[in-house]
């Protein structure tokens, strides 16, 4: 089994942003084996100092729709509820810990409650993909193009599959 999980970090390899002041989030696909980054995705932040903007939480929450879970050093209420909603679990309880660490931490917890029952496990649907705008125009959503179509420099493509120590920048 793997699964797709959404990290919110602010950089240094660790689960260390709020949901809400999140500007993109890190998708890692994750199994038995181990964690493998798969790429970036793009939201327009939540967080407006002290309360949330309603309207961008679906945006957000579509960005990573088909992840089985986000891992964050806090996730309020409202976001929280509308992760669960859609079948998201919200994750705060390895703020601060390298995201390696918390990614297999969740997954050996998420597969044992698979085995007690307490859990169904269920693939999940592909995400909207948010397109770059062209100069001059406004942002855009798409569906992810097959692999074969996608634009070879974009960073999704060049780095699928590459685990966190293989990517430029890093120090992991």
């Amino acid at each position: 089994m793997k699964v797709l999980v959404a990290v919110a970090t602010k950089g240094q390899g660790k689960v260390n942003e709020h949901f809400g002041h999140a500007h993109e989030f890190q998708i890692y696909e994750v199994s038995a084996t181990g964690t493998a980054f798969i790429g970036h995705r793009r939201v327009d932040h939540y967080c407006q100092g002290g309360w949330g903007d309603d309207d961008r939480l679906p945006a957000i929450v579509d960005a990573i729709a088909d992840c089985h879970a986000v891992l964050a050093a806090r996730i309020g209420t409202c976001p929280r509820d509308e992760l669960a909603a859609r079948g998201i679990e919200a994750v705060d309880g390895h703020a601060h810990e390298f995201i390696e660490s918390g990614l297999l931490a969740w997954f050996g917890d998420y597969r044992a409650r698979i085995a007690r029952g307490d859990v169904v496990h269920r693939p999940r649907g592909d995400a909207p993909i948010r397109v770059a705008p062209r100069a001059g125009s406004a942002p855009s959503r798409a569906r992810p193009a097959p692999e074969s179509e996608r634009i070879a420099g974009s960073f999704e493509t060049a780095h699928r599959g590459a685990s966190h120590a293989d990517l430029p920048g890093t120090n992991e």
